[in-house]
């Protein structure tokens, strides 16, 4: 069985009715609204983070394979 997204939004456009348009838009709307909590989520963890106390390390270089 297809998940709702599927079913809500594809099969209805394949149809051209009205309720696929509307579900695409919706889809839309909640994936914004979601970049949007996400990205206050990492800032707000990123805060927490201390940066100053962070040793410096030597440069990583490839191996040789051969």
């Amino acid at each position: 069985m297809p998940p709702c997204n599927v079913g809500g939004f594809w099969v209805a456009t394949m149809a051209f009715s009205l309720s696929g348009s509307l579900a695409g838009i919706r889809l839309f709307i909640g994936a914004y609204i979601g970049r949007k909590i996400l990205k206050t989520e990492v800032l707000k963890a990123l805060e927490k983070i201390e940066f100053t106390n962070v040793k410096e390390a030597s440069p990583v270089t490839p191996k040789k394979l051969y």
